[in-house]
């Protein structure tokens, strides 16, 4: 006599098995659903964070404001002397008419502010990128102390604290996603080890029978895939509910700084996390069937 898989049979064997233990099987979702939502929102908040670090990295982290006195052509001839210099990436020389510029720019709605105002007020200014964070001290030190310099004005300490920010927050991320991920496993391993073992006899009897590794197998995994899936679909649900809830405040925040399509993101994480659910419900099944049936 020889078993073959009929999707009824495999189907209701398995609903009959999670239903069997409904704490067990509650306790194993929320804990999968938990370690996905994070897992998942550490994906969203780890992009957003390297985007903005870019930002920060990639804007002149140096200003240097010359004396309103100080000739144009010895400013232009410090530039000419920076630009060969291999720690700068790059240097911008604005001058008391694009500052003044941009100052019009940034109030042309705001005439109280600019009728009185006129380009002789702006100092003229080098704009510095160095090509190590670590570089800017010794450069600001170095303009500080150059001739017909009035200010020197640099970012290290935000730039610095948030990067230091974003690497402890990937240690943190990664260190609980995968005490989570090991909890999931375990809970999945005893939930399904424990239906294995509740139902040893009818799976011996199978075996006498002439049922395949597959046949008794299959049910256990499916078990798995449906953890996974609910978890998912679970986790999905409420990372979105909160990512259309967080998204209008993350554009006021975040006004000027090119980060990635926020929602496209979102749902492509969504759409993966499901898929990782399925994965680590399936994976915990097979290392609990490899365990107790011992096929």
């Amino acid at each position: 006599m020889s078993f073959s898989v009929k999707a009824p049979n495999f189907l209701k064997s398995t609903w009959i098995q999670i239903s069997r233990d409904k704490g067990l099987t509650i306790a194993t979702i929320l804990v999968m659903t938990l370690t996905l939502f994070i897992t998942s929102t550490f994906a969203v908040v780890s992009l957003t964070a390297n985007s903005v670090l870019g930002y920060l990295e990639g804007r002149p982290l140096i200003t240097v404001f010359f004396k309103n006195d100080f000739a144009e052509d010895k400013i232009l001839s410090i530039e000419r002397e920076l630009k060969n210099q291999a720690s700068i990436a790059s240097i911008d020389y604005i001058s008391k008419e694009d500052a003044f510029k941009f100052y019009l720019g940034e109030h042309k709605n705001e005439q109280n502010l600019i009728e009185s105002v006129s380009s002789d007020i702006f100092p003229p200014s080098l704009e510095i990128r160095a090509q190590k964070i670590s570089d800017l001290e010794t450069v600001a030190a170095k303009m500080s102390k150059s001739e017909g310099v009035d200010e020197v004005v640099f970012f290290r300490d935000v730039i610095n604290t948030f990067k230091s920010w974003v690497d402890a927050s990937r240690i943190i991320g990664l260190s609980l996603i995968s005490v989570l991920a090991f909890i999931s496993l375990f809970i999945i391993l005893i939930t399904v080890g424990m239906t294995i073992r509740s139902r040893s006899e009818e799976i011996e009897i199978m075996k006498l029978l002439g049922a395949t590794d597959g046949y008794i197998r299959l049910p256990f995994l499916t078990q798995g895939f449906l953890y996974g899936l609910v978890s998912g679909f679970i986790s999905t649900f409420i990372l979105l509910v909160l990512s259309l809830l967080v998204l209008g405040k993350m554009v006021i925040i975040l006004k000027g700084i090119p980060v990635p399509p926020f929602l496209q993101f979102v749902v492509i994480v969504s759409i993966s996390q499901i898929f990782l659910g399925i994965i680590l419900g399936m994976f915990g099944a097979a290392l609990s069937t490899r365990r107790y049936l011992r096929i």
